[in-house]
């Protein structure tokens, strides 16, 4: 193994120019689905000013080329880098409730949103616009911190609820969309990629135990020192200027291997093919065209 020394600000310059340079294919440009970011005081003696949560979004165009949405108020503040794929004229973000005290940034899909919001609209939840990231401002107000549970898809999101001064950072069931969180002068900054911190008073420094055991750790470490990411399954939350905890909402549950599986192969088929079928179909919903990545892959085949 040859080892290759990097200095870490070239690291950060090339993470910088990697969208550029790395996205481009056939002569279109390939962006990832939106960047959010955030911050909330841990204290009320907070004295730092507040962070230029344009210019942290600046560094996740890359993500979001469609328009860039902020909201703040003492002590927080909520930021969204939009690729628009659903309601592209009116569903930008931050999204907020009716009564204007529940706001959330998104970045991902809620699978199945449509028959989510009919039931929340046959509730009386008044909704503004047709992004399926809207039900989760509503989904929170009926369920409050259970709302998670009533959501699938590839999602990362951030929520205030200004009412509890609650921050809620929460990731997907398997992880697919990414979400990092740090501390920096008594300030939780949050962030869909780490580099998005640099305009936010954060000093990128190497944690050298991660990046030997890169590759093999599942925690909640990465490759900077005090940069954490939000488990899959999971949601933080942020109550009364710091109060942080982490609670797991999904796990998935495998049959018994004691038990016989009584079914015939072709139920066994035909199950293996209804669910997936309705998987692709729930990700199918968009106000854009829709593709598929063809390469040599045995899902790709199943799929196709």
């Amino acid at each position: 193994m040859i080892p290759v020394i990097l200095q870490l600000s070239d690291f950060l310059s090339f993470l910088h120019e990697t969208p550029a340079r790395l996205h481009h294919i056939s002569n279109q440009t390939y962006f990832e689905m939106c960047g959010i970011v955030a911050y909330v005081d841990l204290s009320p003696n907070t004295s730092a000013p507040p962070p230029d949560l344009h210019a942290a979004l600046d560094l996740l165009h890359h993500r979001g080329p469609d328009g860039q949405g902020v909201w703040t108020a003492p002590s927080v503040g909520l930021g969204h880098a939009r690729l628009s794929i659903m309601d592209v004229q009116h569903g930008a973000q931050p999204m907020h409730d009716e009564s204007d005290s529940v706001h959330a940034v998104v970045n991902g899909e809620f699978y199945d949103f449509e028959a989510i919001r009919a039931d929340l609209a046959a509730k009386g939840h008044v909704f503004r616009t047709h992004s399926d990231s809207e039900i989760l401002v509503h989904l929170y107000n009926e369920h409050g911190l259970n709302c998670v549970q009533h959501l699938q898809g590839e999602f990362a999101f951030v929520l205030y609820d200004s009412r509890r001064r609650r921050l809620v950072l929460c990731r997907d069931r398997y992880g697919v969309k990414p979400l990092y969180y740090t501390i920096v002068q008594n300030r939780l900054l949050v962030a869909s990629e780490a580099k998005a911190f640099l305009a936010m008073g954060w000093t990128a420094q190497w944690d050298m135990a991660s990046i030997a055991d890169s590759g093999y750790f599942t925690d909640t470490r990465t490759l900077f020192q005090g940069v954490s990411k939000v488990r899959p399954s999971s949601y933080m939350t942020v109550s009364a200027f710091g109060t942080i905890t982490t609670d797991v909402y999904f796990a998935p549950v495998y049959p018994d291997k004691r038990q016989v599986d009584v079914r015939s192969v072709d139920e066994m088929v035909e199950g293996v093919r209804s669910r997936l079928l309705a998987a692709v179909r729930s990700r199918l919903r968009s106000d854009v065209p829709v593709a598929i990545y063809l390469r040599y892959w045995p899902s790709v085949d199943l799929i196709c």
